[in-house]
Order: structure tokens, then C-alpha cells, then sequence
């Protein structure tokens, strides 16, 4: 198998094992190593391979590596440099806490962080890498800096006595690096830091602590930034484990060379590597049963929430069928009684055409027997005008005789 000249560099730059071969032969000097090797996934055993000849780096998003390299009572300056891109604003560590916090009640189990420190202003930053994406992220982020806030006053409260104001309560920061985001975190803009602190409507300013800053690490990746700034170098860091970025990092930024040193010191110790492996694969068993969990609690929430809208749309649709059918009878009873208005009307009608057929008739008649009477009324004037013509003639013989 051939490799590319990045390869080689980082075998010689880190004394790497020069091929798969030396790094099986080295795993198997350990018979209980080498068991554990064999029992992981092909996936594993070949990332572990490349990992130590040197064709990739370690994942830092594994949990368990990233709280070697950043472990911040050993290498502070580490976690303030990544604190600062992120924050923007310069970062002491001044010190490092118990990651259990504060138990909300006797039933309730304890809120768990990765990092959590104290800057040199007393501000409590909490670190939390995060693989998969969780159920309702939002919520979580509340109660982890509800937690800092409650941590924070119960110690200052109690270092500073009756000398105690609310103004000694510092910020509180919640920082997400997601390894794979959920679609809450998709915003079309490719935007992958994500920032939010409370603020009131009215504009008025009132210091609020809590402050909150997700990166969405795989819409970085996705965006093929290139390594222009610090705050790419550590983004890099923790999303692109090749040979070709690791090498560009140290060229631009040669302080990254301890981090990676001691990302690559593990090399020499094949057995812890396999063993830390063996813990984060438990982790993350652990993690995605979770995670799988909230999923199905999601899933039921959503057919629960499903189910109660096809109710309410059932009863909704049960209500306009039955007022239908109301409207559909009252609509009948209206087409009856216009039916029987209809046939009303037209008897009437009936009737109407028989009386004025009748009435008809009767002037037909009326107009007979006028036309009757006239003609007897011109016989009647001829005879009388024939008897007033002989009463002259008969008075005109009378007056001659006479």
C-alpha cells in the first residue's frame, strides 16, 4: 500500500509506526489487548490502524480524548485559546471544578458536565462535546446553566457571608460542540456558532448571566472553510483529521504542535489507545441507547400528539357531517314544501286558465246575443221608419178627402 507524502511526514515528525503490520505486531504482544482488538467492529479496528501509522489523527469529539488534550488542570492554555475564539474576549483559567453539580432533588440524579472551570473574573464556563444529537437541546442547555447559576451562588454565597450581593453573581456560559447537529441547529444562512443571551423587549439593559454559544461542528465541516483564521485552526482541530489539515494547521499555527504531540503520543502506548477506544465505544453504546430512547419518547410524543389532532379533527368532521345531514333534511323539507307550493300554483293557475276559458265563453255569448239585440234594435228602426212613411201617406189621404 502506497502513501502520500503527508503520511510519511507525520510518521517521521511523530515517530509513527511505518505501517499496519508493526502497529498489529506491537498490539499483539498483549494477549488481552489484542482480544479486545479483535472483538471491536471492522470500523474501529481500521481507524485504530490508520490512527496509529499515521493516515489520520484521533477524533477529539470522542469524549474521551477530548478531556485528555484539553484537559485544563494540566493544559489550561489549551481551553482558553479554543474559550477565546469562541467567547471573543481574553481567557484565564483559573481553575477547575467537580464536573457533578447540583442535585435538584433526592429522587433526581445529578447534572453531569465534561469541562467545567473558572475564569479569572469568577465566570463558570461548562465545555460539553456532544456526538449525536439529543432530544429537545434547548432544555438541555437551560438546566446546565441553571445549574452553574445555583453552583455559583451556594459558593460565593457562602465564601462572601453576610458581605454577599447578587452583584458577586459572575456570567455562566454553556458551550455546545455538537459533533452532529440536530435540525433545530439548520439555519439556511450556513451560519455554525450560534449565540444567545436573555434580553428584554423594551430595550432596557439589565445584566443577564447566562449566556449560551452552540457549534454546530458539521455545518462547519459541511462549509469547507478554509483555515484563514485561529478560530479555523481549532474548528479544524475538531472536525478534519487528516494528515493534509493537520500539517497546514502546524505551517500556519505552529503552537497547535503540543496538542498534536500529545494526540500522537498515545501511539506509543497501543494498549491504552485500545483501551480508551474500548471506553468511548462504551460511552457512545451508552449515549446512542439514550439518545434512542429520547427518540422513541419523541416519536410517542409526536403519534400522541398525531393521534389527539385526528381526534379533534374526527369530532370536527362528526360536526360538519351531522350539520350537513341537517342542512341536507332542512334543504328536503324546503324542496317539499316548495314541490307543494309549485303544485299549488299551478292548480291555480289551472283554475285560472278554466275561469278565464269561462269567462271567454260567457262574453262569446254576451257578444251573440249584443250583436242579437242590435240587429232586432235596426229591424225595429227599419219597420218603425216604414210606419211613420204610411201614417204620413194615410194622413195625407185623410186631408185630401176630407
Amino acid at each position: 500500500m502506497s502513501f502520500n507524502s503527508d503520511v510519511l511526514k507525520l510518521r517521521e515528525k511523530f515517530h509513527l509506526f511505518q505501517n499496519r503490520e508493526c502497529a498489529l505486531d506491537s498490539i499483539r504482544q498483549n494477549r488481552n489487548v489484542y482480544y479486545e482488538f479483535l472483538s471491536m467492529d471492522q470500523e474501529y479496528k481500521e481507524f485504530i490502524l490508520k490512527y496509529l501509522t499515521g493516515e489520520t489523527g484521533v477524533k477529539l469529539t470522542y469524549d474521551v480524548f477530548f478531556k485528555k488534550i484539553f484537559r485544563p488542570d494540566i493544559h489550561p492554555e489549551r481551553l482558553e485559546g479554543l474559550l477565546e475564539t469562541l467567547l471573543g474576549e481574553k481567557v484565564q483559567v483559573r481553575g477547575v471544578l467537580p464536573n457533578e453539580g447540583f442535585r435538584f432533588s433526592e429522587k433526581t440524579s445529578l447534572v453531569v458536565m465534561d469541562i467545567l472551570v473558572e475564569l479569572a473574573d469568577g465566570s463558570l464556563v461548562n465545555v460539553e462535546i456532544q456526538k449525536i444529537p439529543y432530544a429537545f437541546p434547548g432544555q438541555r442547555c437551560a438546566c446546565y446553566s441553571a445549574d452553574l447559576v445555583l453552583r455559583q451562588y451556594a459558593r460565593v454565597k457562602s465564601e462572601r457571608g453576610r458581605h454577599f450581593t447578587y452583584g458577586d453573581i459572575k456570567n455562566v456560559y454553556t458551550v455546545v460542540l455538537m459533533e452532529r447537529s440536530s435540525r433545530d441547529l439548520k439555519c439556511a444562512s450556513g451560519e455554525f456558532i450560534h449565540r444567545a443571551e436573555q434580553q428584554f423587549n423594551t430595550g432596557i439593559c439589565l445584566p443577564m448571566v447566562q449566556k449560551y454559544i452552540i457549534v454546530a461542528l458539521d455545518s462547519y465541516k459541511a462549509g469547507n472553510c478554509a483555515i484563514d483564521t485561529e478560530q479555523d485552526a481549532w474548528l479544524h482541530l475538531l472536525t478534519d483529521e487528516s494528515p493534509e489539515t493537520i500539517l497546514e494547521i502546524l505551517e500556519k499555527y505552529p503552537k497547535f504542535e503540543a496538542i498534536y504531540r500529545d494526540m500522537f503520543e498515545f501511539v506509543r502506548d497501543p494498549e491504552e489507545v485500545i483501551y480508551m477506544f474500548s471506553e468511548e465505544l462504551r460511552i457512545l453504546d451508552e449515549n446512542t441507547v439514550r439518545y434512542m430512547i429520547e427518540k422513541q419518547r419523541e416519536e410517542l410524543e409526536e403519534v400522541k400528539r398525531e393521534v389527539a389532532h385526528a381526534k379533534v379533527e374526527k369530532a370536527r368532521i362528526e360536526q360538519e357531517k351531522a350539520q350537513a345531514e341537517q342542512e341536507k333534511a332542512q334543504a328536503e323539507q324546503e324542496k317539499a314544501q316548495a314541490e307543494q307550493e309549485k303544485a299549488q300554483a299551478e292548480q291555480e293557475k289551472a283554475q285560472a286558465e278554466q275561469e278565464k276559458a269561462q269567462a271567454e265563453q260567457e262574453y262569446q255569448n254576451i257578444s251573440r246575443e249584443n250583436e242579437s239585440i242590435r240587429c232586432d234594435m235596426e229591424t225595429a228602426r227599419e219597420e218603425n221608419a216604414k210606419l211613420k212613411d204610411r201614417i204620413r201617406e194615410l194622413e195625407k189621404l185623410l186631408g185630401e178627402t176630407g
